[in-house]
């Protein structure tokens, strides 16, 4: 149980290390994982491509591709 809480925490922050862990165990929980861990990178490209004003459709779309 404990290396399952470092394995998530490690993912959360790691966008690799949680694509890895949702390949290894493809369920809906480690897909969350990847999402999560995607997000700052989302949100960074939103930024770029609606700078000032509501990003939040765009960061929609990139969460999308995330996935």
């Amino acid at each position: 149980m404990i290396g399952k809480a470092v394995t998530r925490n490690a993912a959360n922050n790691n966008m690799e290390a949680a694509m890895a862990e949702y390949l290894r165990y493809p369920d809906k929980q480690h897909l969350q994982w990847v999402v999560r861990a995607g997000s700052r990178l989302v949100h960074h490209f939103a930024n770029l491509y609606a700078p000032g004003g509501s990003n939040e459709d765009v960061a929609q779309g990139g969460r999308v591709a995330v996935l």
